[in-house]
């Protein structure tokens, strides 16, 4: 099988950005990331380092599509999302954050480097797991150096898993000399397609939740979410950023960050169906949110906000209600919310699906050690709430995610 990388959209013609639509559609679909659209984007904004990645036959019949991107991976105060028992664990923590307590290596990933969900790639259905694989390592080790950045580690992200399934960590389930890492679960609601409005989402809610559910829309009653246009989002770009990097910088893993221009190229992709908002009170811009609409998912993007009015208007919880309410509008039949904050998500309703990556460092002894690290730690996960009432549409079989602990009887809150 054949492959071909191309760094510019304008590399592949308007009938071949349809055939890798359509061998998506094959698959069934609902794959945001990998969509044309955003594909396009990625590779138009200049300050990212991205491939559109395509697998062919003998025929020349595609067979497969993915993207590659290249970024820094950081690491701050990872250690108070990870918990270890393992003395050597700790020690070489320490050692390789060193004295300011930062980990930072260039690393070449498969799958969506802004988002999470699957897939990091899609072939034909006919196509083995098996060469899938090998051919998905072969484009990560192959592809030439881009602009001088060298990667020490390749990345392929995600995979789901079942909730029966023991712990990963640690294992070579992928390939041989890859190793397994699961952070945080994937956190989706499923959208009853009879509810009208939010009160109807209410409704399903047990008394407690629904009580906490009013007083977030009660704080933030007088914020008022304004649409942005392409022309407002490329006047306010910056500022959006400004916003975001409030929320990017506390996190304890970064893989890769949003840019302006993201934005700009996102919502010219996607015209009205990239949805850009602005929330605003006494006519001063608080915070933003942005996420994908289509008749199968809402899957949220990016949100940012001014922390110091955080706990007093509770915005980030009133950003979660308003993906609600975009799902709700949508028709859509989930709304996806993605990785970390789980407490805040899981209280509205959100529930947990396993997601896992792979990894493998190109020095052999970085990849022994990060291979121990994975088996010898675990995400410091919460309690997942159940806000539900029991014959609400999510508790559902085949709706409901059943969440027993990810690894014995630990509990967490967030890993990235």
């Amino acid at each position: 099988m054949k492959w071909k990388a191309s760094a510019q959209s304008d590399e592949l013609t308007s009938e071949e950005w349809a055939q890798w639509d359509g061998l998506i559609g094959e698959s069934g679909g609902g794959f945001v990331h990998l969509d044309s659209r955003c594909v396009q984007a990625l590779l138009a904004s200049e300050e990212r380092r991205a491939r559109a990645i395509r697998w062919f036959g003998e025929a020349g019949e595609l067979l497969g599509v993915a993207v590659v991107e290249e970024a820094h991976a950081e690491s701050h105060n990872l250690a108070g999302h990870l918990q270890s028992d393992n003395w050597l664990f700790s020690a070489a923590y320490r050692w390789l954050h060193g004295a300011d307590g930062v980990l930072r290596f260039p690393v070449r990933v498969m799958g969506a480097l802004l988002g999470s969900g699957e897939p990091g790639y899609c072939f034909a259905k006919w196509v083995s797991h098996e060469e899938v694989k090998a051919h998905a390592a072969e484009v990560l080790e192959a592809l030439p150096v881009m602009n001088g950045f060298v990667p020490r580690a390749h990345l392929v992200k995600d995979f789901q898993v079942d909730f029966e399934v023991e712990r990963l960590a640690g294992g070579q389930t992928w390939r041989s000399g890859w190793t397994d890492l699961e952070f945080d679960p994937y956190m989706r609601i499923p959208v009853n397609p009879k509810w009208r409005d939010l009160s109807d989402y209410m409704a399903e809610l047990k008394t407690k939740s629904r009580t906490k559910v009013k007083r977030i829309l009660s704080c933030s009653e007088g914020c008022e979410m304004v649409d942005l246009t392409l022309p407002e989002v490329i006047e306010r770009a910056q500022e959006l950023e400004s916003l975001y990097r409030e929320v990017y910088d506390t996190a304890g893993f970064r893989l890769g960050n949003l840019k302006a221009q993201d934005l700009i190229e996102t919502k010219k992709s996607w015209g009205h169906e990239f949805r850009v908002c602005i929330l605003v009170l006494d006519g001063e811009v608080l915070g933003f949110q942005c996420g994908f609409l289509t008749t199968q998912k809402v899957e949220a993007f990016f949100v940012g906000f001014d922390r110091s009015r955080h706990r007093e208007l509770m915005l980030y919880q009133r950003m979660l209600l308003e993906f609600i309410r975009w799902g709700i509008e949508m028709g859509a039949q989930e709304v996806a919310m993605g990785r970390t904050a789980l407490d805040i998500k899981s209280s509205v309703g959100a529930m947990p699906v396993r997601l896992t990556c792979v990894v493998r460092f190109r020095n052999p002894i970085l990849n022994i050690l990060a291979r121990l690290a994975a088996r010898w730690s675990q995400p410091m996960l919460g309690p997942i709430k159940r806000p539900w009432r029991q014959d609400a549409y999510a508790m559902q079989p085949g709706l409901s995610i059943v969440h027993p602990p990810l690894h014995s009887t630990t509990e967490i809150t967030s890993a990235i």
